[in-house]
């Protein structure tokens, strides 16, 4: 039996700074302070989520039916660059232990795992999908001069009603914010069988 934690020393499941991943802690402290240490990331980065497949009965299993690789397994968020080097990762506990924010659970994970990445405040370029964005975000990155692009929902908080409607093909529309230089782009570019 290995054992990476003094098993102890942690704290009961309910009680307050309880960790989940405290069997664990030790090593994934580790491996992100030396993923920093060996590499320093390209200009373009990304976050995105990925499975650890498995169907053990432990309480942080997650179901996504939209990975057709491992739909039941331990849900992780990493941030990596564009040669596919991991530059930090969180696993993610489940809903009722993952740290509250304001801004919802993407604009926590974002600024996060930017934070503890230590990639924010130097020209970084930020892409993700339409679950982590928000335009609150946007400003928020924009603000630690960190630039974004993303796709993005229609019905996303924050974007100008006129962003949300039915256009024709070949039609676009665009909105600018000058405040953070912000730009919202809508396109139809073919037909959509109804």
């Amino acid at each position: 039996m290995i054992h990476l934690n003094n098993s102890e020393r942690e704290i009961a499941r309910g009680e307050e700074c309880y960790d989940p991943w405290c069997k664990v802690r030790v090593m994934l402290d580790l491996v992100n302070q030396k993923l920093k240490l060996q590499y320093v990331p390209s200009r373009n980065l990304s976050i995105d989520e990925s499975m650890i497949g498995m169907k053990n009965r432990v309480v942080f299993i997650q179901y996504m039916p939209n990975k057709w690789h491992a739909r039941f397994g331990l849900k992780k968020f990493e941030l990596c660059d564009s040669n596919e080097y991991v530059n930090h990762l969180e696993i993610y506990a489940g809903k009722e232990l993952d740290t509250q924010h304001d801004g919802g659970q993407a604009y926590g994970v974002v600024e996060r795992l930017m934070r503890e990445g230590n990639v924010l405040n130097k020209g970084y370029h930020l892409y993700t999908d339409n679950f982590y964005t928000k335009p609150k975000m946007a400003e928020f990155l924009y603000n630690h001069k960190t630039l974004l692009t993303e796709t993005i929902r229609a019905n996303s908080k924050g974007l100008p009603q006129g962003m949300n409607q039915k256009l024709q093909v070949g039609e676009t529309k665009f909105w600018r914010r000058y405040d953070c230089d912000m730009l919202a782009l809508s396109f139809r570019e073919k037909r959509i069988a109804e």
